[in-house]
């Protein structure tokens, strides 16, 4: 019995064989089956690809979607800090020696210096400007170099100052007045030498005046 069985196995993997090869051999030699068989791929790969397209075009959407929600966040957090200065005043430190422009504009025309470190108080905005008062002088500040933290670890030069030395506090914060300096020149090819400008070539041996350099 057992080796009627395993006969009839034997006969009918034989014949499964015979029918694949003669299927293969007709699809081979049958252009039309072969056409349509390649066609079928085709329409696989191209459903493949259509499917990472649309998952890119979600990632992108998804992309610009947050960046839209960013920028928009940062105009309204200009908005709010440009109110909260224009209707009460804020008062930041200035993260290093600063120019003070006459008008809220890189073109504008230098009308003192701030050292670093000293308190100033805006009063109005016109991004990316401030306008600052700090003792008598009055002027536009980038908003670049201004922050409401006094700027830590870092030593202060007071060599430029026009008034008497400083005498810091026990919080390592100076008076800003004396930090101030208005400018009667504004020296952009030369060095700022006392009241005067000279060649960068040239060694100063003037003490602080009130020229400025222009950088």
């Amino acid at each position: 019995m057992k080796r009627i069985l395993f006969f009839a196995i034997f006969l009918i993997v034989q014949l499964c064989s015979g029918a694949y090869q003669n299927l293969h051999a007709q699809t081979a030699n049958n252009p039309a089956i072969e056409s349509q068989r390649i066609k079928a791929q085709i329409d696989s790969l191209k459903e493949i690809e259509s499917f990472f397209l649309l998952q890119h075009q979600r990632i992108e959407v998804g992309l610009q979607d947050t960046k839209n929600q960013l920028d928009s966040l940062e105009r309204r957090l200009a908005i709010t800090q440009s109110y909260l200065v224009q209707t009460e005043g804020s008062d930041y430190y200035t993260q290093s020696t600063v120019r003070v422009l006459d008008k809220p504009s890189f073109t504008g025309n230098v009308i003192g210096e701030i050292e670093k470190g000293a308190k100033v108080f805006a009063f109005e905005v016109k991004e990316p400007y401030l306008r600052v008062r700090s003792g008598e002088l009055i002027g536009w500040i980038n908003r670049r170099w201004l922050a409401k933290e006094f700027p830590q670890n870092e030593a202060i030069n007071f060599s430029r100052n026009t008034k008497t030395a400083i005498g810091a506090t026990s919080s390592g914060k100076s008076s800003s007045s004396s930090r101030v300096k208005n400018c009667c020149k504004v020296c952009r090819k030369g060095q700022a030498c006392g009241d005067s400008c000279i060649a960068r070539n040239e060694t100063c041996h003037k003490g602080p005046g009130c020229a400025c350099q222009g950088y």
